[in-house]
């Protein structure tokens, strides 16, 4: 019961359909909210997570959810596969030293997204809106025309993509024929994550392809670990911008998160 020190239960009554939402109600939301992020950061870089199930692995596929002892990429021209995030773990470390592309990974021309930025828009069409996965929620509305920027995810939504991250499909699509598609999303978990030589992450939107078209929103990039090299900033090894439009707005800017545990 120690893990759960800090969490107050919200009576049943307080929440039912059509009830107000109360400030203390509204508070206690965000306290538990804040508890759960960081139970799940916790849980991510736990030597209680199992043990390296798939060993030391090189260059395992994009598609393919990874638990290892140590990981490492080394082949050039690694693309994510469209509107599947690329997920690995490892128990000890993970070292990236050639590029992983998930530019324009994310959903393609014209639809929504959900965490990452939404798509620029077109005269009389706006771009991909980017809503809460199931639920349809959405979390920012996209870019209106004639040349509408697209809008970048609140930073506040981080720890509700940590909850549904499997099912994500990224950065929305810019409007109109030649729009841009939405950017990936990337989560590396381990110890200490790498960058070393051409190491890289471009989770940025696609510019649009033709006119009328507004850019992709950018994706996003989560990284948790307890050492970081060169540094937690990564500033120019991770890439997460909105796409260029072509007599339409550009996409919003997608997120990076240095999640690190001590």
């Amino acid at each position: 019961m120690s893990l759960l020190t800090g969490f107050s239960e919200i009576n049943e009554a307080d929440v039912q359909g059509g009830k107000p939402i109360t400030t203390r109600i509204a508070d206690t939301f965000r306290k538990n909210d804040d508890l759960f992020e960081q139970l799940i950061r916790a849980m991510l870089c736990s030597p209680l997570v199992p043990n390296g199930a798939d060993g030391v692995v090189v260059n395992p596929e994009a598609h393919r959810f990874v638990q290892a002892t140590e990981l490492t990429l080394t082949i050039p021209n690694y693309n994510l596969i469209a509107e599947v995030p690329l997920i690995w773990f490892a128990t000890e470390r993970i070292t990236i030293t050639a590029p992983i592309n998930g530019k324009g990974k994310g959903s393609p021309p014209g639809q929504f997204g959900d965490f990452g930025g939404s798509g620029g828009g077109i005269t009389g069409q706006k771009g991909g809106a980017c809503r809460l996965p199931s639920l349809g929620h959405q979390i920012i509305e996209g870019g209106e025309g004639p040349a509408g920027k697209g809008k970048q995810l609140p930073q506040e939504w981080a720890s509700r993509l940590l909850t549904s991250i499997g099912v994500c499909r990224g950065g929305a699509g810019g409007a109109g024929a030649g729009g841009g598609a939405g950017g990936g999303i990337v989560v590396l978990c381990a110890p200490e994550i790498k960058f070393i030589g051409s190491g890289s992450i471009d989770v940025s939107g696609e510019d649009a392809k033709a006119s009328p078209g507004g850019g992709g929103g950018g994706g996003v990039v989560i990284l948790i670990a307890k050492e970081f090299f060169p540094n937690t900033t990564l500033s120019s090894e991770i890439k997460y911008r909105g796409g260029t439009g072509n007599s339409g707005g550009d996409g919003g800017d997608g997120r990076f998160y240095p999640i690190q545990v001590k």
